[in-house]
């Protein structure tokens, strides 16, 4: 694999991979507006496009994938924010929220309260607060099922203040009693 840079941005400008035959190769060519990655443009004559939000500069609001054909195309993913710059919704295949499938809904319950809303209308409920030694983010509590966690329904976390260790997570059920502990899990 050759990676070429653009020596004056310092952005990748090209990937060529080069096949087993040491003769025939593959390339990806990268376009950018400022610090924005705009369009790649893969060896099967696809492309990706990107658009970037106005109101804050830098925020990826939708990929496109362009047939081969360069008229066709397909909304990979796309994302709205809020006016403080916090995604609202994140989906796929049209431009509208409303229009578009597999869609993840996002509501700022307050500083420390996210509740999400699944593609099947399940809603997770996150509260979070922040690691002060470094500022992060840290999960303290899931309310509904969150399969993608890999910590079951309804848990609560403990941190070590001294160190980023998960010190004990407790398990309820949806009538918030006990069902079971877990401790000393490791967070890096």
């Amino acid at each position: 694999m050759v990676r070429r840079d653009d020596p004056a941005a310092g952005k990748l400008w090209t990937i060529t991979e080069v096949g087993i035959d040491g003769t025939s190769t593959l390339e990806w060519t990268y376009s950018w507006t400022g610090d924005d990655l705009m369009r790649i443009d893969r060896p099967d004559g696809t492309a990706l496009e990107y658009l970037y939000e106005d109101v804050h500069p830098g925020y990826l609001t939708r990929v496109t994938l362009i047939g081969n054909d360069g008229t066709s195309e397909r909304i990979e993913r796309a994302w709205s924010y809020d006016s403080e710059g916090r995604v609202t919704d994140a989906w796929s295949g049209a431009v509208d929220p409303d229009d578009g499938v597999d869609r993840w809904q996002y509501v700022y319950d307050s500083d420390t309260q996210t509740t999400v809303t699944d593609p099947l209308g399940h809603q997770i409920t996150y509260a979070y607060d922040r690691d002060p030694a470094s500022t992060k983010v840290r999960v303290t509590e899931i309310d509904g099922d969150c399969p993608t966690c890999g910590l079951g329904p309804n848990v609560a976390i403990d941190y070590d203040p001294s160190e980023n260790y998960f010190v004990r997570i407790l398990v309820f059920d949806e009538q918030r009693r006990l069902m079971g502990k877990h401790h000393s899990f490791y967070l890096d």
